[in-house]
């Protein structure tokens, strides 16, 4: 009996001595980098980026310009419906004079009836008529080229994306999951290190926030925190890549 109870203290002992002074465990997880504030802009045109104007951790305002993209085709075909609208305006002013024409001719006829037939006048009618339409057909078709000027214009000024408000991505994350044991070593306020395999970057972050959840069947709660990054740095860490994450239990608990 006390041969037993000497083997189970000696053990506890051991036990003890092996695990940091806070209780916690060492652990390193697989976890991905994101930005706090996120927000997706996409091209509402196909084209080919020219230029990306800005990098991450940049300060932007609203309206700044973000993305440029070719915007060659379009202005081709921009000068093509310019010159088509040239083209249907010249014929529109042409076709309202010969109306026009046609008008003061008809109200000759009709001031002196008697002097001409009933065909004569039905034929000045007539063309007054035909002319009215062509007069209308020429202004659809000024219409319908404005209106291609402008929908070409409108595609260009898309191939600019810009800022939808001010503001810095700066605010780098990593989310992690971590068990029950291991996130005593990762609580509210502590410290973790985290390597950016991708870029060979090795930086600090303090936890933030904890999933009040944990699932059952991986018996493990996610954890978000905030990236300690240099601003050298931020251009070459964006959002998406995965990192290792890892807990020192000697750091203590950081940050509260």
């Amino acid at each position: 009996m006390i041969a037993r109870a000497t083997i189970v203290s000696t053990w506890l002992l051991s036990l003890a001595a092996a695990m940091p002074a806070n209780g916690a465990t060492e652990f390193r997880a697989r976890g991905i980098i994101f930005a706090q504030h996120d927000i997706t802009m996409s091209a509402t045109v196909p084209g080919v980026i020219k230029a990306v104007c800005v990098h991450l951790g940049d300060r932007v305002s609203a309206r700044d310009t973000l993305v440029v993209m070719d915007d060659g085709l379009l202005s081709s075909e921009l000068a093509v419906h310019v010159a088509s609208l040239s083209v249907a305006r010249a014929e529109l002013e042409e076709a309202m004079t010969a109306h026009e024409l046609a008008e003061k001719a008809a109200s000759r006829l009709h001031g002196a009836p008697t002097a001409w037939s009933q065909a004569d006048l039905d034929a000045a009618d007539n063309e007054v008529s035909k002319l009215h339409s062509v007069v209308e057909q020429k202004r659809s078709a000024v219409a319908r080229e404005e209106a291609s000027v402008q929908h070409a214009r409108i595609e260009i000024a898309q191939t600019v994306i810009r800022a939808p408000f001010s503001g810095s991505d700066s605010d780098l994350w990593v989310r992690f999951a971590v068990t029950e044991g291991e996130s005593r070593c990762a609580a509210i306020g502590a410290t973790v290190r985290v390597l950016i395999k991708a870029r060979n970057k090795g930086l600090t972050a303090v936890v933030r926030h904890m999933g009040s959840t944990v699932d059952p069947t991986t018996q493990a709660r996610i954890l978000e925190a905030k990236l300690n990054t240099p601003a050298t740095r931020l251009r070459v860490i964006q959002p998406g890549m995965t990192a290792e994450v890892e807990c020192d239990p000697t750091s203590g608990v950081r940050g509260r």
